[in-house]
């Protein structure tokens, strides 16, 4: 990878970046705050921009060339679109890579360190912050939008198939002794796409009625001094307070600390090995918890749910279909 020094005010990368849809109707002042606060970084075919599992603050926007995403070896996705951004929402939270960047020909992006939004913000740092995140919130926006609809679309096929043939199509994980219509669920999860669809699996596959969402742990937190509840459900990977951390406040609240838990996470070696030391340490609470990789399946979901309630005394760890 080479990095290149580049003055705020070079006329070729403004005008570069004025070509970039999210950034025509920002004035050359503004650009210019993206030019000083970035670096321009040219990558190799199969040079690595984004390694699975680390951790950086860095988020990136790309300017030509073309770039592949994969996960676990296989590739999801790709990128080759001026002004494509990607890396935003891990580096933002804080968390560990969950996919891999690699350039499949020479590229170039303009890299952001975001480490600076958690810093103490005067003068410029304050508006550009806010530039920073509104570009990233449309981004997901973005994203979310195109996910809801494929999840109307598959919702619809399902639909039509189950009219076509006359019967219900169930998971094969789904079980008509299981009982949890009087069940109540807690979603934890700062992305609302996952949280619907979790919600969409427990009520429609497992007959729940009572499921509720909150966006992090300190959400989670004040919901249940509240209200209790039977299962909790729970990305690993919260910001602020992490998911092992909740469990680990959920255990200590009278009346909870029995409450089942089943957290979900991607493949970070780290996290599942602090679960696995957890239970081997005789943790009582994080012996009973139940794993989920990402990324999962229904069947996953039903077969952990189902097993959680089963009272399972033992930590399971079951990679997703």
């Amino acid at each position: 990878m080479k990095e290149f020094i580049v003055r705020p005010d070079d006329e070729n990368i403004l005008a570069l970046l004025k070509k970039i849809e999210r950034f025509s109707e920002i004035s050359e002042k503004d650009l210019q705050l993206f030019v000083k606060a970035g670096k321009i970084r040219e990558y190799q075919p199969n040079e690595t921009v984004i390694k699975e599992g680390d951790i950086d603050s860095w988020a990136y926007f790309l300017l030509s060339g073309t770039l592949r995403i994969h996960k676990k070896g296989k590739d999801v996705g790709t990128l080759r679109r001026l002004g494509d951004v990607f890396g935003e929402m891990d580096s933002l939270g804080g968390s560990s890579r969950t996919s891999s960047v690699t350039a499949v020909s020479k590229a170039i992006t303009l890299g952001i360190d975001t480490s600076f939004v958690n810093d103490q913000l005067q003068g410029d740092k304050v508006y550009f912050s806010y530039m920073i995140y509104r570009i990233f919130a449309e981004v997901q926006a973005v994203r979310l939008r195109a996910q809801i609809e494929e999840n109307e679309r598959l919702e619809s096929e399902l639909l039509k198939m189950q009219k076509s043939t006359g019967v219900s199509i169930k998971s094969s994980a789904s079980c008509d002794n299981l009982d949890l219509s009087n069940k109540k669920i807690l979603i934890v999860d700062q992305n609302e796409s996952v949280r619907k669809m979790l919600k969409t699996i427990l009520m429609r596959e497992l007959n729940c009625s009572k499921v509720f969402e909150v966006i992090n742990g300190d959400k989670a937190v004040s919901f249940l001094i509240e209200n209790e509840v039977d299962l909790i459900i729970s990305e690993l990977d919260l910001p602020k307070m992490s998911g092992l951390e909740l469990l680990d406040n959920v255990k200590q609240m009278m009346g909870l600390e029995n409450t089942p838990f089943i957290v979900y996470c991607s493949e970070s070696k780290s996290s599942i090995d602090k679960l696995k030391k957890a239970a081997d340490d005789q943790i009582t609470h994080y012996k009973s918890t139940q794993c989920i990789v990402l990324p999962f399946t229904a069947n996953t979901v039903i077969a952990k749910v189902k097993k959680t309630f089963a009272s399972v005394d033992k930590l399971s760890i079951v990679k997703g279909e």
